[in-house]
């Protein structure tokens, strides 16, 4: 659930100044001789022309004609590293993050202390899960401006995406000081944490932060994952029931409140927890396995047919769903359907190298038969 809640996290990323304030024209010298002077003089005129339709197309939220525009204007002005990183933020901005990589590159060729371009290029490359070179830029960036608390977070999420989860604490504890009042980061490390399997840890970070700010979601699901981790269930259900009632609309929280209730065999709840679940993601073959199987152990067969077949309808490759589908179909009575199943799952099973799910179908047809 940890890397679940990891992959849901959104991170304030921002990038819109780097296309702002192109820096100006750098001004001519007053030694030129008259005919150096007017084509640099019609230099300039044409790169201004060009920066200013380059601006005009970004209005209009025209990507491409806008980048090829500053590219012209790139090629008039080899020395203009804004240029580059206007490119660059086009380019992220379209999702081409490696040529928005390349731009950024460009740019700190020319200034390579601008601690805004180290961050972008983190940013892209971090789009583009080279995890290891956005981390070595984030970290550029901040060496250049160590005030920046995006960059922190940028930072430290590469860090956990590379499961460096002690370098990642140690970035986020420098978040922290410039802004001990932002509760997510502290999530963040209840993450690190849990990865490490250090729940108590987890636990003890997270209470501290929940007395700053009691009703912030993020950090309350963390916590409900260190208790259920350190086996306090109870505490884990609780606080999930309160992360409920803070965000009625996230399907993934029901359905881990339906694996709690399950597992303390409180099946009528946890139906009805699975069933919210499934009204708010009725596509979910996750939620519609876990309703299917509550329903088999309970012997409701008919709405355990209806679930299972619907998850093989959405994962027709998952031989335990076929499986499942056969015991369902077979308590029915319906046999014929039940050996079709279960063929499916043998077949499927076969496939896919798994022994010891083909031996367990095998038995469960011989049974029929």
């Amino acid at each position: 659930m940890s890397k679940q809640f990891l992959l849901n996290t959104t991170l304030s990323l921002v990038a819109g100044l780097l296309l702002i304030d192109i820096a100006p024209i750098r001004p001519v010298a007053a030694q030129s001789s008259p005919p150096i002077l007017l084509a640099q003089q019609t230099n300039r005129q044409q790169l201004n022309e060009l920066l200013r339709q380059g601006r005009e197309f970004f209005d209009a939220g025209d990507y491409n004609n806008a980048i090829a525009s500053y590219q012209q204007a790139a090629a008039l002005d080899r020395e203009n590293a804004k240029i580059h990183s206007g490119i660059g933020y086009l380019q992220a901005r379209l999702g081409n993050y490696t040529a928005a990589a390349q731009s950024y590159q460009q740019a700190l060729a020319l200034e390579p202390n601008n601690a805004d371009f180290h961050y972008a290029l983190g940013y892209s490359l971090a789009k583009n899960g080279d995890n290891a070179r956005a981390a070595a830029a984030y970290q550029q960036a901040a060496q250049f401006n160590p005030n920046s608390l995006n960059t922190y977070l940028g930072w430290g999420f590469v860090l956990l995406e590379s499961g460096k989860y002690n370098e990642a604490i140690q970035v986020y504890e420098r978040a922290i000081a410039l802004n001990p009042e932002y509760s997510g980061i502290y999530a963040l490390i209840g993450t690190a944490l849990l990865e490490q399997d250090k729940p108590q840890e987890a636990i003890n970070v997270l209470q501290s932060a929940i007395q700053q700010t009691p009703n912030d979601p993020s950090i309350l699901q963390q916590l409900a994952i260190a208790y259920i981790k350190t086996g306090n269930s109870e505490a884990g259900l609780t606080t999930l029931k309160k992360v409920v009632r803070l965000q009625p609309q996230n399907a993934t929280l029901y359905l881990q409140m339906g694996q709690l209730l399950q597992e303390q065999g409180n099946v009528a709840d946890a139906k009805k927890a699975y069933q919210e679940a499934a009204a708010l993601e009725p596509n979910s073959a996750e939620t519609q396995a876990a309703i299917g199987k509550v329903f088999l152990e309970q012997q409701e067969y008919l709405m355990a047919i209806i679930a299972f077949r619907r998850v093989t309808e959405l994962t027709p490759e998952s031989a335990a769903a076929h499986y499942n589908l056969g015991l369902a179909l077979a308590g029915r009575g319906r046999r014929s359907e039940a050996v079709e199943a279960l063929e499916q799952a043998r077949d499927l099973y076969q496939q896919q190298g798994n022994e010891s799910g083909f031996k367990v179908v095998e038995e469960a047809l011989s049974n029929l038969k």
